[in-house]
């Protein structure tokens, strides 16, 4: 699987590649005065508001449907750092309500305007251990709600519900002393490993010189979320096109992405995902030539 995250906020074009799906990030889920969700598309120039037909999305979005490819509802992202607030602190009603919103969302006038759910859940260090240990329970409980919720419409039937979490939600060997816990209870919970299609990973973000050569870090990484309870062809890698937090920011080559798609292959791992088009960690490189390296190493070409 090749995906792509693209931020709306950029207005940037989708390159003119079939691929396995785009995340348009991102869209927020918000709570009203009466207590029930709703999503506001407000703040990504991704959306505009439904009214029963695809002729209100934007052109690009229309373009990369009509070529074949998946279109994932990407909630959640740094924009909608109260996300993780709202789980953590929900009842199981208002979970079952968070669900309702999100189908609704997906599967809208009785048309599908979204081929799935991404539940992009970062800002776990502005949380104590404690509360990440109440929302790892939490989340576990709400994709099984969501789970059940679309399988009972032949319509949204097994509809992907994916999970997207930073580099750290599996690791087990703190070296710093503000560590937050692990999203490990809802890695090692079954049946909610069953109700979702991936975990993304955002791997950027190590500060590790080359972090794309070093396989072997990278097999230490896959292998935590693995030993957590999370099955190989579940596990998505994320990649940028350039290091971030160095000035000036030295481009990934692309061979190396066409190697990191072969170590993915070779591991029966489910593939992986560009941050993102239109984002600034792409420092201006050209989206397809990254996402083209990435289905060479995978073998989809």
């Amino acid at each position: 699987m090749v995906y792509s995250y693209r931020t709306g906020w950029s207005n940037a074009s989708i390159p003119d590649l079939k691929f396995d799906g785009l995340f348009p990030a991102f869209a927020l889920l918000r709570q009203g005065a009466d207590g029930g969700y709703y999503t506001d598309y407000s703040r990504s120039g991704n959306f505009q508001k439904w009214d029963g037909s695809r002729n209100t999305w934007n052109n690009w979005w229309l373009k990369y449907w009509a070529s074949g490819s998946r279109a994932y509802l990407s909630y959640g992202g740094g924009t909608n750092d109260e996300l993780r607030g709202m789980i953590i602190n929900a009842s199981d009603y208002q979970l079952d309500r968070i669900a309702g919103e999100i189908k609704a969302n997906i599967y809208q006038d009785g048309v599908i305007a979204f081929d799935g759910v991404d539940l992009d859940i970062e800002t776990w260090w502005s949380h104590t251990k404690a509360e990440n240990e109440k929302f790892a329970l939490q989340l576990a409980k709400l994709v099984k709600i969501l789970r059940k919720s679309l399988d009972s419409n032949p319509t949204t039937f097994l509809k992907p519900i994916m999970i997207t979490v930073a580099h750290t939600a599996a690791y087990t060997q703190p070296t710093f002393d503000t560590y937050a816990g692990t999203m490990n209870l809802f890695f090692s919970d079954k049946e909610a490993m069953n109700a979702i299609s991936a975990v993304n990973i955002m791997s950027y973000g190590t500060h590790i010189p080359n972090f794309y050569t070093r396989l072997d870090i990278i097999d230490v990484l896959l292998n935590e979320f693995k030993t957590a309870g999370v099955p190989a062809e579940k596990l998505i890698l994320g990649v940028q096109a350039c290091e971030s937090g160095a000035a000036p920011p030295p481009h990934t080559p692309l061979e190396v992405i066409t190697n990191l798609g072969q170590y993915i292959k070779q591991g029966n791992y489910g593939g992986v995902f560009l941050w993102g088009i239109g984002a600034a960690e792409l420092c201006g490189q050209n989206p397809e030539d990254y996402l083209k390296a990435m289905k060479n190493g995978l073998g989809l070409n």
